[in-house]
């Protein structure tokens, strides 16, 4: 049997993983994949925001089973169209897929059909969000950039904290420079900056990114991707790290150790 993922992300490389156990499937392809795939399937050039690249390359490979993993291609109509084609895919539809792409669709059906769900409201500005209250307390706001991104000055006018992500900073020294450009933009408002995310680490180091935004009083968040960590590809490995699953919550690798270790010297504990 002949089966393509797409996807090239830690839920497609879950889905290879368990897919290479089964003993009726002869080949397995992966679209677009990632250097951690290519260990359990063959990784091919596909680009999925493209029904006919993905078309293409079904037409080619003719699989017996086409897995959808990914969101985009699911809401693009991919298994519409597969079906259409009459080729077997395994996947929703894009009318199905709505309620993975549209957050606010998926509340509304959910409180529509009496689903449980945690309360919600759907705004339309920020300043819609700032009213919104839990419990009689409103909750903050602030919104994340990419890598290497910093809020600009409309963002922060109506922000509560200053959202960075240092993913892909590989220099400590950016990280102080993130900090610096984002207090500029502040003009002298004392509000928290806290980077929600960050791949590199270093932390047996005395420069690293954690050190860099610490001692610059910003907020600093560690997630731990396992072997795709620090600017590789993105894969896990399924016993290191916090970020795919399954996850392994010890402190099992010199990585962690590294961390909490710093962590107890910065808090003197």
């Amino acid at each position: 049997m002949k089966v393509l993922v797409l996807g090239g992300g830690g839920r497609e490389h879950a889905l290879v993983w368990k897919l290479r156990q089964s003993p009726r499937i002869s080949q397995l392809y992966c679209a677009p994949g990632n250097g951690g795939i290519a260990d359990e399937a063959e990784c091919l050039p596909a680009d999925l925001k493209s029904l006919d690249s993905i078309t293409g390359l079904a037409t080619r490979l003719q699989p017996d089973l086409t897995v959808v993993g990914p969101e985009l291609p699911l809401t693009l109509g991919v298994v519409d169209e597969f079906n259409r084609r009459g080729w077997p895919v395994f996947g929703p539809t894009a009318a199905a897929a709505r309620l993975e792409s549209s957050k606010s669709f998926a509340k509304e059906f959910l409180q529509r059909h009496h689903i449980p769900t945690a309360p919600f409201a759907i705004c339309d500005s920020i300043e819609q969000v700032r009213s919104a209250t839990e419990g009689g307390r409103r909750l903050l706001v602030g919104t994340s950039y990419k890598g290497r991104g910093i809020p600009g000055e409309a963002v922060l006018d109506v922000s509560d904290l200053a959202l960075v992500h240092g993913n892909g900073v590989t220099d400590p020294a950016f990280i102080g420079h993130m900090v610096d450009e984002t207090r500029r933009a502040l003009g002298g408002r004392a509000m928290p900056i806290v980077f929600n995310e960050d791949d590199h680490y270093d932390f047996d180091r005395p420069s690293n990114n954690m050190v860099a935004a610490i001692s610059r009083h910003a907020s600093w968040g560690y997630f731990d991707a396992g072997a795709g960590a620090g600017g590789g590809s993105a894969k896990g490995d399924y016993v290191e790290g916090y970020q795919n699953v399954p996850v392994n919550w010890a402190i099992n690798t010199d990585r962690k150790r590294s961390f909490f270790g710093l962590v107890r010297e910065v808090t003197a504990s």
